[in-house]
Parts: structure tokens; sequence; C-alpha cells
């Protein structure tokens, strides 16, 4: 797997509470590294927003992940922090994602676009330029400190609790995680069954990538069935992904077709601007029918096949080995 995924260290015997420590250690460094980057990134270079927006979600993923290992005194302060991050570059993150979309389709326009959409790509300059003012704000040097202290505090409060003898620090990474996928799978599959609006389909997307992140930070538990699960979850992102721009695109044209109207200053740009909403409004339905399409041949159960079946299998792994311990002690006592 790609460098975002907690696996060089852990594996399906690493006790719990290491496993947490090292994968939450993992994610808020990358987090202290991304901070910096998009605080001095200039709108047009859209890769550190995006890997910040990344590297807040992972961290989340994996705090939830562990949730039952790491006491609220940590994770609340460090949701907070995630919060206040994530919450600000969301919108820069977007504008960058347009002006991408924007700058290409007015290389191929013709003359009758191309001034509606030099409007759009100025109105989103500004906007770009407000929102990473909003940036700047929450990744200053007081907030990679905080982030810092909070790491390193949780880091020796987790190996503190891993040398004291308990049910939960002598748990497996593996015995954790069987117990704790198929919550998430059956989570996802619940949001799935709601899929008619793009408001649904948006709640799915969510759902999805909140469980794809999970799966990296406990892939090192199901070794077998990660890639295939991953792969299948990184397509449907894909998809859904596609399906959520061409939604924000529509819903940002929508918002300054009904600017222009409110103040009539020039009927041509008016014109020009609604017939790149109608285009658009193709868009989104293009996407959305290219998802049903896709999902219609798959669905949820293929979806969630390989994480069913990783819980499955070591379920009964395990059932064999009490089985077998049984058989043990059943001939000790005969011998006996």
């Amino acid at each position: 797997m790609g460098s975002g995924k907690s696996r060089s260290k852990l594996g399906p015997k690493t006790p719990v509470i290491e496993a947490a420590r090292l994968s939450m250690r993992k994610r808020l460094r990358a987090l202290e590294r991304a901070i910096p980057r998009a605080h001095a990134c200039e709108p047009g270079d859209e890769r550190p927003i995006h890997r910040l927006r990344v590297a807040t979600r992972r961290a989340g993923a994996t705090l939830r992940s562990f949730a039952d290992l790491i006491p609220s005194d940590h994770s609340k302060p460090i949701k907070k922090q995630l919060r206040s991050i994530r919450r600000a570059a969301g919108p820069a993150r977007t504008a960058d994602v347009h002006t991408l979309q924007f700058q290409a389709w007015y290389r191929d326009a013709n003359a009758v676009l191309r001034p509606a959409l030099a409007y759009i790509l100025g109105r989103l300059r500004e906007e770009r330029a407000a929102e990473q003012i909003a940036v700047r704000a929450v990744t200053t040097e007081s907030a990679i400190d905080a982030i810092r202290s909070l790491r390193r505090a949780l880091n020796t409060d987790l190996q503190t609790a891993a040398k004291k003898p308990s049910a939960a620090q002598s748990q497996s990474l593996h015995d954790y995680t069987i117990r704790m996928l198929p919550s998430l799978a059956d989570r996802a599959q619940e949001v799935s069954r709601r899929m008619s609006t793009i408001d649904d389909m948006h709640a799915f997307r969510i759902e999805g990538k909140r469980l794809r992140y999970a799966i990296e930070s406990l892939a090192p538990a199901i070794p077998d069935h990660a890639d295939e699960a991953l792969g299948r979850l990184t397509d449907l992102q894909k998809y859904l992904g596609d399906l959520n721009d061409a939604a924000e695109l529509l819903a940002r044209i929508t918002a300054y077709h009904a600017d222009l109207e409110s103040i009539n200053l020039n009927p041509q740009l008016l014109d020009a601007v609604a017939i790149v909403e109608h285009g658009l409004n193709r868009r989104l339905d293009a996407k959305r029918d290219a998802f049903l399409t896709w999902w219609g041949d798959r669905g949820i159960h293929w979806l969630l096949a390989p994480v069913r079946d990783a819980c499955k299998q070591q379920q009964n792994s395990a059932g064999e080995r009490d089985a077998s311990g049984r058989i043990d002690a059943d001939h000790e006592r005969a011998a006996g």
C-alpha cells in the first residue's frame, strides 16, 4: 500500500494498544508536516491543501478506529484541532478543484462562453484568496505546537498503558479488528439503503471514506483482504467523488447566476453563465447515471465482501484454535 497506510511496524499479533500508539503517532506527525506547507502555499497550488485535508481525515479515522483505547482527555482536544483545520481547509480545497476544472474548460471554450468562464475564474480567485486567510489562521506555529504536544502526551500515556496487565492491553490487533470492522461495515450498508438523491449519495460517500480510512489503519490485521477491500472502496470514491464535484460545481454556478440576475448589469454575460449552468446540470446527470450504472452491476454486498470475508475467516480460525485447545485439554485430563 501507499505511504499513507500504517503497516510498516504492525502485524496481526501486534498488541492493539501498541498499534493504536504507532498509528496515531504516524497520523499526527503527517499532519504536523502538512500544516506549514498549507500555511505557506499560495492560491493556485492545490496540493498542500489537499494533503492537509487528507492528513486530517486519516488522523480522524485512526482516532475513531481506536476510540475504545484512547482516553477522552486525549481524543477530545485532538478532535477539536482536526475539526478546526478541516473546516477551514474544506472551502479552499473545493475552490482549488473548481478552479482547475474551469481553467480546463476555458482553454477549450468558444467566444460565447469565454467571458462567462473568465468571470467565474475571477470570482474563484477572490474567494480562494479569502479562504487562504482562514487556512492560515488555523495552521500557525501554535497549531503545530499544540498537535505535537497532544501527540507526545498520547504516545506517553499509551506506552504506560501497554505495561499494565488488562484485557484491552493483551488483545491483539487481529482480535480487535475482527470485533470492530463488522460494525463499520454494517453502518456503510445501512447508509447504502438510501440512495435516491444526490444528498443520499453524498452521505454514502462520506461513510465509504470513513470505512476506507479505518481499513487503512487496521489493514495489518487482515493482510490477505485489505488490498481488495481498499481497492473496491477507492473505486467507489472515484465515482462518488466525481458526482460530488459535479454537484458542488453546479451549486457554485447557480449562486453566481443568481448574483448576476440580482444586479442585471450585463445580459450577455448572464446568458453565457446560464449556458454554463445548463452544461453543469447535464454533467451532474451524466455523473449520477455513471455511478448508478457502475453500482447497479456491483452493489453493497460486492463492496463489503472482502471485509466480511476477512472477519468470517478470522473468526473461523479463532474458533478452530479454541476447539483445538479444548481437545488438547481433554486429552491432558484423560491422560492424567
